[in-house]
């Protein structure tokens, strides 16, 4: 099943590297194209056989999502679409791949990227889980003070905001404390879902860096 779904995954691939909501579209976004890579990367974790080729044609589409090659103010920033502006939930995204495929912790991207991120940190009043998730395993694989921060405010506001009465005991409101700006498309589960993942990171994955 995980050869069959690798194999499928590539074959949807388009000619530029990406994929969207459909196989061989000639449109592509980064938060589909990121949860590809993330696992076509645990594929090659599990000594599944993966194309290199097509490994690093996904790589080089990452380029036509940010200005930091053309501007470095804009390094480690990262847009949904082409032609669209970065957005915090989409550079974290988007650097995650970046480190999966091999740059060093010093590498200007990811640099301007903890950067970016630093500067948008966790926030109750604008609760976005999506953004959290990644972000939280940006910041874990570099390690450091950065991470220290950034950990510290991430699992105070997800444990002060668990729910702790009734049925849904133990999952996370997609509309209370705050909206979280995933919560319409998600709900519930989702909210769940990626708290949890983000909650145990430490105990899932060790910093890339070390």
């Amino acid at each position: 099943a995980a050869h069959s779904a690798v194999n499928f995954i590539l074959k949807a691939q388009n000619s530029e590297g990406g994929w969207r909501y459909k196989a061989n579209t000639n449109e592509s976004d980064t938060s589909v194209y990121v949860w590809e890579m993330m696992a076509l990367k645990s594929a090659t974790m599990a000594g599944i056989s993966v194309d290199s080729a097509k490994v690093e044609l996904a790589r080089k589409w990452l380029d036509t999502v940010t200005e930091g090659g053309r501007d470095p103010a804009f390094l480690g920033q990262f847009a949904y679409q082409r032609g669209t502006p970065p957005t915090a939930s989409m550079s974290a995204a988007a650097l995650l791949i970046v480190q999966y495929t091999g740059a060093a912790k010093n590498d200007p991207v990811i640099v301007g990227g903890l950067k970016y991120l630093t500067a948008n940190p966790p926030s109750v009043e604008d609760r976005d889980t999506y953004y959290w998730y990644y972000a939280t395993q940006v910041f874990h694989n570099v390690a450091g003070p950065e991470w220290d921060a950034w950990n510290r405010q991430m699992r105070r506001i997800l444990i002060e905001t668990q729910v702790r009465t009734g049925c849904a005991t133990g999952s996370w409101d997609p509309d209370k404390p705050s909206g979280d700006r995933w919560g319409p498309y998600g709900g519930r589960l989702m909210m769940t879902s990626l708290s949890a993942l983000t909650l145990e990171i430490y105990y899932r994955y060790l910093p890339l860096y070390k």
